[in-house]
């Protein structure tokens, strides 16, 4: 009876982290479709701060009409909440530290420098939440790194040292982020943190856009439409499915898997702005690709080695 208790215990926590990584994978898909959106919001009206104050302000109201549909709590635990003022400091900090570093470094530049997030989740967990990491991770690892050269390298001319410094500060910022939500998911409901957090948000960039001039209302209906796709499904839905993947699983398993991003924004611009790929960025796409997949194929792999033993 232990043994039958035992094996649906083990095989609900497969189920778990399969879950979690499809998750991820949807999470990453969406973000992945953000660049693009945002250029094409520009093109259509929007300025930075405009933006960014408008499509947060629609993901609070959509994540407050989630809260209110499943009678989750409107707030955090107590001992949780200045934890959760932290992280929409940390979300705010992250994304406008990342656009500051687009005016200072080429596009792909920045993206490129941007992904050390992995890593850096990587070494944060294990540093200061002491995580194993083991030789998957780590080969995945350095596969993505050489992957994201050859995919976004362009020049070392347009390198400018302030433009690597903050973009490694918004990366930063994203590692300690994600690394401190595998710790807060496990104890609040998952829809009020997202909740509290984009409130958070939302409450900084609003007089922030007041102050700075930053409103802007002259704007095309295909670019408000693209606002709302960003609210709703990166800002939220994407959200959404990230901070439940990692109440399933760990952080640097989720940011391995989120360097499907990269890939998904040159797809994304292929089909939108005809930007081809040359065969050294089709190869770091099918590098990236392979660092995602290494981790999950190991997985397989030990689950049907161990399942094979039970049997034996």
């Amino acid at each position: 009876m232990n043994g039958f208790a035992e094996n649906t215990c083990m095989l609900e926590q497969k189920r778990q982290r399969a879950t979690g990584r499809l998750m991820a994978v949807l999470a990453a898909v969406c973000f992945g479709t953000e660049s693009v959106t945002v250029q094409l919001c520009y093109s259509g009206g929007f300025n930075v701060l405009t933006l960014l104050t408008m499509r947060y302000i629609v993901a609070v109201a959509m994540f407050l009409t989630i809260v209110l549909l499943t009678k989750a709590p409107l707030l955090v635990a107590r001992e949780y909440r200045l934890t959760v003022l932290g992280m929409g400091l940390l979300l705010i900090s992250g994304t406008f530290l990342l656009f500051l570093a687009l005016s200072k470094l080429p596009a792909t530049l920045c993206i490129l420098f941007y992904y050390v997030y992995p890593s850096l989740t990587a070494l944060l967990a294990k540093l200061f939440f002491k995580q194993r990491l083991g030789w998957v991770r780590i080969a995945a690892l350095l596969i993505s790194a050489l992957g994201l050269i050859l995919l976004y390298w362009s020049s070392a001319e347009n390198i400018l040292l302030s433009g690597v410094l903050i973009v490694f500060a918004a990366a930063l910022c994203h590692a300690l982020k994600l690394n401190i939500l595998g710790v807060i998911l496990l104890k609040n409901n998952i829809y009020t943190y997202s909740f509290n957090s984009a409130f958070v948000a939302t409450m900084i960039v609003i007089p922030v856009c007041t102050v700075f001039d930053g409103w802007v209302f002259e704007l095309t209906a295909p670019a408000v439409g693209l606002m709302l796709y960003l609210a709703l499904f990166v800002t939220g839905a994407a959200t959404l499915l990230l901070n439940r993947s990692l109440s399933m699983i760990p952080a640097v398993d989720v940011s391995i898997i989120c360097l499907l991003e990269p890939p998904v924004t040159a797809l994304m611009a292929l089909l939108i702005f005809n930007e081809r790929l040359s065969f050294p960025q089709l190869c770091g796409g099918f590098l990236i690709l392979l660092a995602v997949a290494l981790p999950q194929i190991y997985t397989i792999y030990e689950q049907k080695r161990q399942h094979t033993g039970q049997v034996v």
